[in-house]
Parts: C-alpha cells; structure tokens; sequence
C-alpha cells in the first residue's frame, strides 16, 4: 500500500471508528510565506504549521494560484518535517499544488511538529503584480482519526516587481587628446570613439567645442548608437598662430546617469623651420670638393713616406 493510500484509508477508518465525530477547532494554524521577485527569479517560499496542541498528525492541503503569473514547480519537505514522515506533492489541476504529509507506521503515531514543514520552489512568470498563494481544502487528523478545524489559515503573496527600464551607457575611449607639435597653417586630424555599452539606444544630440581651433569634422549630430555598438568622432585642429592651444569638448547625450561628458585637447602651434635640399650642382660642387680633398691627403702620404 502506497503512503498516500495509507493516509486517506487512516483518516477514514479512525474517523469512522469514532462515529464520524469532527473535533473541534484548537490552536492550530498553517501559513503559506510571501515573496518578491523579478521575472525569471526562483524562490523558495515556505509553509509553516502551528501544532500547538501537539494532536494532529497527518494533514494534507493545497495551493491555488494564477499560472500567468508564477508557477510552482516543485514543493519538499520543510526543515522542521522529520525524515520518517511521509512527504509527497502533486498537480491535481492546472494552478494547484496538492501536499500531503503523513505520519510514519508507528504506535502512538508521532504529532506533526511546530515549524516549517514544506518549501515552494517558485518561479516568476509575470512582469509585474501580486500572485496569491491560496490555501484550499485543508485537512487536518489526529492521532484517533479526528478532523481537526485549524484556528487561523494565512495565505501567502508574490510581489512581482517590474525589471527597470533599459537605458543608454555612454563610454569614451579616451579623456584627452593631444595633438602635439603643428606648424603655422597647417591642419590635421585625431579620433576619438563613443561607444554605448547600455541596453538602449544612446543618442548624442550634439558635441561643442569652446576653442574654434578645435572642430567638428565628423560626423553629424544627432547621431544614435545602438548597445554594443560605437561611432569614431574625427576633430580637426586648424593652427593659424603661434602657442599653446587648449580646449573641451562637451559631449551632450541621452544617458541618465551621465548626460554630459567632457573630452580635454591641447596642441602647441609654431614654426616650421624648413630644411633646405641642395641643387644637383650643388651636389656636384660638395662632391668635387670631397675628391680633391682626398687626393690632398693621399699626396701629403706619399711625400712623407719618401
């Protein structure tokens, strides 16, 4: 005979015995645990039973709840359940869980003792609201076979609270640029990238420069980037005069933590000093000059040795 089979024919063949006599309500309670959680977290709720009169030793109940929003997907027995008691869930129906715990074959048959005696493995399954964990057809026997009424039932509740909203994340891959040594009138460029490593679109409405040297040479504002993604910034720098220049650009964006990011230039502007390559006669006047000088020293050689 299988434990489940034992425990209804127990509880009707004691409750029969005593002529179908239900026991009236003592201080007992059973309370299902509440819980909050995201979509996609795991929980583990507990049901705890008050056996204040230490008499019952069987019980069986179930939980209903709303399958859109959560989903039982396991139950075991509760920390304070003794390993000899039997423990055994099921899913008679669609948003039901069925748990039944019966005592082990012995005389006297122990009492269910005082604690946690079960834990729900919940998943969430919902985006957002309250998931009731309801108790329903709850029964409770003593040791003669007697019904016993609990005192006080107390459901549980899921909270499911919504995930926060993606954003943008804006990321620089540098904080400074130096341009370096630039001559008069010249004109060169340097990068620079933007990347969003956010969940959602990052979007730079505009970048300013507070030194005209300092430009803007791609691309156009406004400019969106997708998560993951990144966009190269060229700046082009103009010298027109001589000395240090400095400046900031202000990079203006959607990102809610950080809206406004900075990105310091500096270069100095000053002459070019030109090198001046000589003619081919002028290269063949050094030449020239080279062989005669050589052929004096090798004379100079010859006198001394005679």
């Amino acid at each position: 005979m299988s434990k489940k089979l034992f425990f209804l024919w127990f509880f009707l063949a004691v409750f029969m015995a005593n002529g179908g006599v239900v026991a009236t309500a003592v201080a007992q309670s059973l309370t299902v645990g509440s819980g909050q959680g995201e979509n996609g977290d795991q929980l583990t709720i507990p049901v705890n039973f008050s056996n204040d009169a230490n008499n019952v030793v069987a019980i069986q109940f179930d939980i209903q709840y709303d399958t859109s929003l959560i989903n039982i997907t396991s139950a075991e027995a509760g920390d304070d359940l003794p390993s000899n008691f039997s423990f055994s869930s099921s899913s008679p129906s669609s948003g039901v869980l069925r748990v039944i715990i019966s005592p082990p074959i012995q005389n006297p048959l122990p009492p269910v003792p005082s604690g946690e005696i079960a834990k729900l493995n919940i998943t969430i399954t919902g985006q957002s609201g309250s998931a009731d964990l309801t108790l329903a057809n709850v029964s409770l026997s003593d040791s003669d076979g007697n019904s016993v009424t609990p005192a006080a039932l107390n459901n549980g509740v899921i909270t499911i609270t919504a995930p926060p909203p993606a954003t943008p994340d804006i990321t620089v891959s540098t904080n400074s640029i130096n341009f370096g040594y630039v001559g008069i009138g010249s004109s060169i460029t340097s990068n620079f990238s933007i990347a969003n490593r956010g969940q959602a679109d990052l979007t730079v409405s505009e970048i300013i420069s507070d030194n005209s040297a300092f430009s803007i040479e791609s691309p156009s504002f406004p400019v969106t980037i997708t998560p993951g993604e990144s966009q190269t910034v060229t700046i082009r720098l103009q010298c027109t005069a001589a000395g240090n220049q400095r400046g900031t650009l202000t990079i203006n964006s959607n990102d809610p933590d950080n809206p406004i990011v900075r990105v310091s230039m500096s270069a100095t502007c000053g002459e070019v000093v030109a090198t001046q390559v000589p003619t081919i006669s002028q290269w063949g006047g050094i030449i020239f000059g080279g062989l005669l000088l050589v052929a004096s020293i090798l004379g100079l050689r010859r006198t001394q040795i005679k």
